[in-house]
């Protein structure tokens, strides 16, 4: 049993803001925090009013930064990065807009290497099999099959062949 008082709203404001100041959050996120702390929903809907308007909470600034990281450091591709930021409560709107600040170059070649480091651990050597473990590999890092498929296929050319280990000369 939890016998800690709940947070008065003054102390659960300054709790969020040094949440919010650390690193971006989510408005969503705060929201369970706020419920956690034992705060009423009016309450915490005041300290989430509160919050944007002294822009601790932004949610285009939360999907810009999401979008970066996870590209950049996960390599995630933009279908899933989307749908974690839905998950989010995040707006269409911001959505689209922080994912079109990913170069489509460095989307491109953040998916041929990612393919070429699967190409080269995967023991498979059926060409359909390997194709389609690849495919499954790159949709569920969330790349766009439009993308996938003609990305996938100049890989599995023979004129690839020299780019992967000897042992992967059916290539």
């Amino acid at each position: 049993m939890n016998s800690k008082k709940p947070l008065t709203t003054e102390n659960a404001m300054l709790r969020a803001a040094t949440l919010c100041s650390r690193a971006e959050q989510a408005e969503s996120e705060i929201r369970k925090k706020l419920s956690n702390w034992g705060l009423q929903q009016n309450e915490a809907e005041n300290v989430i009013e509160r919050l944007k308007k002294d822009n601790y909470l932004n949610a285009s600034r939360y999907a810009h930064a999401l979008t970066n990281d996870r590209f950049r450091f996960s390599h995630w591709g933009k279908v899933k990065i989307a749908y974690i930021l839905r998950q989010k409560g995040i707006p269409q709107s911001e959505i689209e807009a922080a994912l079109s600040e990913i170069d489509d170059e460095a989307y491109r070649n953040t998916l041929i290497e990612l393919l070429k480091a699967k190409l080269r651990i995967t023991p498979e050597k059926e060409p359909m099999k390997l194709r389609a473990s690849l495919v499954r590999f790159a949709s569920a890092r969330g790349f766009e099959s439009r993308l996938i498929f003609p990305v996938l296929s100049a890989l599995l050319k023979d004129g690839c062949a020299d780019e992967y280990p000897e042992d992967n000369e059916d290539f």
